[in-house]
């Protein structure tokens, strides 16, 4: 990860194996340099908080960057069974502070031989800093028993859990083993399988050794709104054995106080019979929600079948409109129009809605798919104030979910549309 004006810092976290470090079979150390990779100022430094007094062993996958701010970088580690920190530095890596963000009944150096099943996180985690340098996380929620000494997950866990530094402290309380209520009533319940309907999981239903909910990752735009995307399984789409999963996205505009819902953004007709994993967002962001994601046509990890050749998959790059997660705010409050609610709404034909301008505005109408592309477009230029009636033939369009886009002087609404 780089800071600076000229992203001149270079700080660097390196996982140590094969042989041990200063009693630890794997550790985790910090490097910086100052000068863009010349020299290195602070050369294996292991922070206080990560070293043998702490833990007997480092987890590879546990750690993650956020984004700097000015002189203020942070990083996760653990959200596993042995709880969930943030190390932060507001001076740029001279010296660090440990914010606890979850904690569980367990002693790292003394993990228990048994235990009962317990709520934890999964290993895996999302980082990002605000505008004033505070902190959000975001990781899948995890279900763990020990036997005879080893950590055992149950990876059909539900829930994607959001923390930031305002909150308190979490524990397995609140995460809880049986249910989603109290991380609902505490604002930290941001994701979970979205269905309509009670749903069975396929025995032996395939799995990335993570939570149903999983994979996160979260970035904040220059207003400080944050949207987070995730791979969730999707109960509604089966291979006919078992479930596949979909990229699902959140968003909020008041610094995680509430959220705006989630979207599955792989409704289209293209990714009906597409498994969706491993999305990655950039660290900042515009106008458009970017994003990149593996698709395969198989759930779970895909065994290779001899040579390369004979498996498949996809790397796909999305752009999802800001706007398409308006519609569901409450910042409509702020417009300077009025737009109504779609009407038939699942439609086949002809649709209509109602936009009322406050002054003369130039309107743009445009309808997006799932995945941020245009499928029709209309500029009705320079419009009266007052209430205006807007129609369009759809018939042309495929069966799925839209956004419809009202956009005027710079300020925008959305509405979702079904077509059947």
């Amino acid at each position: 990860m780089t800071s600076g004006d000229n992203n001149e810092h270079i700080h660097m976290l390196v996982f140590t194996y094969d042989t041990p470090y200063l009693g630890q079979e794997n550790a985790l150390l910090y490097y910086r340099s100052s000068d863009g990779g010349v020299s290195w100022d602070i050369d294996g430094l292991q922070i206080e908080g990560l070293g043998a007094d702490y833990f007997t062993n480092i987890a590879s996958l546990s750690y993650t960057w956020a984004n700097p701010v000015g002189n203020t970088i942070a990083f996760t580690y653990g959200f596993d069974q042995f709880g969930g920190r943030v190390f932060k530095s507001d001076d740029n890596g001279d010296s660090w502070e440990i914010i606890e963000v979850f904690e569980t009944p367990w002693d790292a150096l003394d993990p228990p031989l048994n235990s009962e099943m317990f709520p934890c996180g999964s290993g895996t985690s999302a980082i990002a800093l605000d505008s004033d340098g505070k902190v959000h996380v975001v990781f899948p929620r995890m279900r763990n028993i020990f036997v005879d000494g080893a950590a055992n997950w149950y990876p059909y866990t539900d829930g994607l859990i959001y923390w930031n530094e305002d909150m308190e402290i979490l524990d397995t309380t609140i995460i809880s083993s049986y249910t989603l209520d109290f991380l609902a009533e505490n604002g930290n319940l941001v994701g979970w399988v979205i269905s309509d309907e009670p749903f069975e999981i396929p025995t032996d239903q395939p799995n990335y050794g993570d939570g149903l909910c999983a994979l996160p990752q979260i970035t904040i735009d220059a207003q400080d709104n944050m949207f987070i995307a995730y791979s969730s399984l999707a109960p509604a789409y089966s291979s006919g054995d078992f479930l596949y999963k979909h990229i699902v996205a959140n968003s909020s505009w008041d610094g995680g106080t509430t959220w705006n819902g989630q979207i599955d953004l792989c409704t289209d007709i293209q990714f009906i019979f597409s498994e969706c994993a491993y999305p990655q967002l950039p660290p900042t962001m515009t106008n458009t929600l970017q994003l990149v994601f593996q698709e395969d046509f198989a759930p779970g990890i895909a065994e290779w079948q001899g040579d390369h050749e004979s498996h498949e998959n996809n790397m796909y790059y999305m752009a999802v409109p800001k706007d398409v997660f308006v519609g569901i705010s409450e910042n409509e409050a702020k417009l300077n129009f009025e737009m109504s609610e779609i009407y038939p709404n699942p439609a086949q034909s002809n649709v209509q809605f109602n936009v009322r301008l406050e002054n003369n505005a130039n309107v743009y109408v445009n309808i997006v798919n799932t995945i941020g592309q245009t499928v029709k477009s209309l500029d009705m230029g320079l419009t009266s104030t007052g209430n205006q009636k807007i129609s369009f033939n759809i018939s042309e369009l495929k069966a799925g979910i839209y956004y419809c886009i009202v956009t005027i002087e710079g300020q925008a609404a959305s509405r979702k549309l079904v077509v059947f």
